[in-house]
């Protein structure tokens, strides 16, 4: 059984494992089965629960009202407290321990920060303190959570037939049906009023709360958070948390966004302008039928939100001032969904390129099967500087119509359709900073749903038409060449005079496209791994950049949903080869 904080009895956080799971009656534990039929007043099946009803392992989901107080070990085999019992170990309040170093706050501003705010910004912007237990808002997450247990149910009582969006995407707006208690089974209905009651019990019960920060450090994050003189940014690379002026901070965006070959200045808001020039396109596939009507809402936004600038500070080139990653954040913007639906056509072209990458799981098995010469190859990497906000997007969408239209098209919507589309969710990117409206005339924004998808296929086409072709003269040297959109790994068969060569001469191809390379002796960093050669063979270990710090918080104590814990260990097992099988 796990434990987890007193917040989380958030409705899917709580049950949301039970759920998942289907057993029959007869696999519950005897503690369990008495507790279901304390809470139902119903007698549990002795013969399983029919296939249409075993659906929800109510018992289980008891036994997460029963677990053990945070902060108090179970024993095995030991009995959960009983129902109203007051020998209770008190829960003390979390205290500060603070391990010095273990993370870094680079403070470029003339605040002078107190004690309390620093220890609370070396937790981590990642941390997540303690929330205040909201009632209603609890009633909220519920009700959302009863109705995905019951689309859940209904779905697999009535499976649906073969539809219409089968047929193409499946893409649709989020639907709003709620399945009525008519449609459901007893278990779960008696499962919902079971949870009710004991939300309901919730504000007549006094409950001891394990608060992971202090009063002190939480007073002195808001106040930090109310400041309009200093901006606190994470670092682009390292995990470092950056404070800056707010003047340092616009006036660096203002330099990047004064670039007239990136980005150009606005009168207006131009949002109902693009909606008119959405409509028209919509009209026209819902017309000559190249679109579903669920993928015709899917694309219309009725309330869209504003897509706003901002950078990530570059500390790691410079600190005085550093420079910025620009990135726009477009959810829930008017062009998000078209930027959607277009690279659902695009990714299994992306998949099929043969430099592609997909994560570190990719790279860690190509290693497995690789065999090294050290005596006559050396491992190289290529960073593509500034990618997405340097490809140009008349060629890329060239390329795209190209890719589109080779091959046999199995979908209803036409490939001049989706590139129609493509134009107007890149070339009308839009964006706010400070209240005022700008333009993205080159390159893509980082933001943007198929940015790596135009990216990774813009440099492929480069890749074929350059480099892995028989014009190359240094064709003959690359062993090896993978990439993960912007980022290249080379085995490199030859001098490291011939590999600078190489280099100088990649970067005379493309006026759009410029690399800069890493020469492993005996290693080079890729991605979040660090390769070594050892005795004729790659070893992998987990890669640091130098500016790289980790947060000082556990995240047993952190308020993160279970999932983003296991996360943690998993991503550097992986890394350092000490995963399970």
């Amino acid at each position: 059984m796990e434990r987890q904080g007193a917040s989380s009895m958030r409705g899917d956080r709580v049950v949301g494992r039970a759920v998942a799971t289907r057993c029959d009656w007869r696999d519950a534990s005897p503690r369990a089965r008495e507790l279901w039929e304390l809470e139902s007043h119903e007698e549990i099946p002795n013969s399983p629960v029919s296939p249409t009803t075993n659906l929800l392992v109510l018992s289980q989901c008891s036994f997460f009202w029963e677990r053990p107080r945070t902060g108090q070990r179970q024993e095995k085999g030991s009995q959960l407290e009983p129902k109203g019992s007051t020998n209770r170990r008190r829960i003390p309040q979390y205290k500060q321990n603070i391990k010095k170093g273990s993370t870094t706050v680079v403070n470029l501003s003339s605040k002078v920060l107190n004690n309390s705010e620093l220890q609370a910004l070396e937790k981590g912007l990642g941390f997540v303190p303690t929330p205040k237990l909201d009632v209603f808002k609890l009633r909220i997450e519920l009700a959302e959570f009863f109705r995905k247990i019951r689309l859940r149910t209904f779905f697999l009582l009535n499976p649906e037939p073969n539809s219409e969006r089968e047929k193409n995407t499946g893409l649709r707006p989020k639907s709003k049906f709620t399945p009525t208690s008519l449609l459901m089974p007893p278990e779960v209905l008696a499962f919902e009023k079971s949870v009710s009651r004991k939300i309901d019990n919730l504000q007549n019960t006094q409950r001891e709360v394990f608060h992971n920060i202090s009063t002190e450090e939480l007073t002195a994050l808001q106040n930090l958070s109310n400041d309009p003189s200093i901006t606190i940014k994470p670092a682009d690379k390292g995990g470092a948390i950056v404070i800056m002026p707010t003047a340092m901070y616009n006036a660096e965006c203002l330099r990047l966004l004064n670039n007239d070959h990136h980005y150009k200045r606005l009168s207006k808001d131009p949002t109902e302008t693009i909606r008119e020039e959405i409509t028209f396109l919509i009209d026209k596939g819902m017309n000559n039928g190249w679109i579903t009507k669920h993928e015709a809402s899917f694309l219309t936004q009725p309330n869209p939100k504003t897509p706003y600038f901002y950078i990530l500070p570059k500390i790691h080139k410079n600190k005085h001032p550093p420079p910025g990653r620009p990135i726009v954040s477009g959810i829930g913007s008017i062009l998000e969904p078209l930027s959607q639906f277009c690279d659902w056509f695009l990714q299994p072209f992306v998949k099929q390129i043969p430099t592609y990458l997909k994560d570190t799981t990719d790279v860690l098995a190509l290693l497995n099967t690789l065999e090294f010469d050290k005596e006559k190859e050396h491992l190289m990497t290529l960073d593509v500087e500034s990618l997405y906000t340097n490809i140009p997007q008349e060629a890329t969408l060239e390329v795209i119509n190209n890719i589109l239209n080779r091959g046999v098209w199995n979908y209803i919507t036409p490939p001049e359709f989706i590139l129609d589309l493509a134009h107007l969710a890149l070339t009308r990117n839009f964006f706010e900073f400070d209240k005022n409206f700008f333009l993205q005339i080159q390159g893509t924004s980082m933001g943007s749903t198929f940015a790596p998808s135009l990216a990774c296929l813009y440099v492929d086409h480069f890749e074929k038409e350059m480099v892995l072709t028989e014009e190359n003269p240094y064709v003959n040297h690359i062993r090896l060449w993978k990439r993960y959109i912007d980022d290249i790994l080379i085995l490199w068969r030859g001098t490291k005079e011939e590999a600078t060569t190489f280099i100088t001469w990649l970067n005379t191809l493309n006026p759009f496209l410029r690399f800069t390379a890493t020469l492993g002796d005996p290693a080079v960093s890729f991605l979040d791994l660090l390769i070594t050669e050892r005795n004729g063979s790659l070893t992998t270990e987990v890669y640091y950049k130098p500016m790289t710090v980790t947060p000082s918080f556990s995240f047993r104590v952190s308020i993160h949903a279970l999932s983003g814990k296991t996360s943690q260990w998993v991503s550097s097992s992986v890394c350092d080869g000490t995963a399970p099988n």
